[in-house]
């Protein structure tokens, strides 16, 4: 019995830290797509998927030849400037499979060197309504922490605060953006079942034992 409840106890603990390791946090660097252009629309990455509305966008590096003085930080970055469809740039990220997530922190500045401007980020709750911040940005890459109310998010928009034509709006770049998913509820519910016959298992054989 006590090779059971050791047995028992073992699982249970896995299957909490499986929820914890659903939930932990990850950055989304864009370090897994070429240096080179990509102006695909939308772009993927880690499990996200990121749809443009600008006159130039992509996510790409330097060397890439990408016009023009775009203001890079050394890796593979997302970059959007100038209005579309009479609309600021904007970039949208979405979860390819649903589910809600969080944003703590991320990396931004300008679409091209020598520019100032300000990023505002929209988030779309989950059950509705929006949360908002706005950074001020420039050619220095930094790092800016964004309110705790960016949890339980569907979508989040990145958006150029200034109208204007490609290479006369600022635009932006964001990078390293860390995130944690949220698992949808049925995957809670999974792991919840298994503990539950795992319960069911000990207490079925305290009841023969004794």
């Amino acid at each position: 019995m006590t090779k059971i409840k050791n047995l028992a106890g073992l699982a249970a603990c896995g299957l909490i830290l499986g929820i914890s390791q659903i939930s932990q946090a990850a950055v989304i660097d864009f370090n897994s797509h070429s240096p080179a252009l990509d102006g695909s629309n939308p772009i993927f990455d880690s499990g996200f998927r990121f749809d443009f509305n600008a006159s130039g966008w992509g996510v790409f590096g330097p060397g890439s030849g990408a016009c023009c003085n775009v203001n890079y930080n050394g890796t593979t970055s997302l970059f959007a400037d100038g209005d579309k469809h009479g609309k600021n740039a904007s970039s949208l990220m979405t979860p390819t499979t649903g589910g809600t997530f969080s944003i703590f922190s991320l990396d931004a500045s300008v679409y091209w060197t020598g520019a100032t401007g300000t990023l505002d980020i929209i988030g779309n709750l989950f059950g509705g309504g929006t949360v908002t911040t706005s950074l001020s940005i420039s050619s220095t890459w930094q790092n800016f922490l964004l309110p705790g109310t960016f949890t339980n998010l569907v979508s989040v928009e990145f958006r150029d605060s200034q109208s204007g034509s490609f290479l006369s709006a600022p635009g932006f770049g964001v990078d390293n953006i860390n995130i944690t998913p949220v698992p949808e509820p049925e995957t809670y519910a999974m792991l919840l079942a298994g503990l539950g016959l795992l319960s069911l298992m000990v207490r079925r054989r305290n009841e023969s034992a004794a």
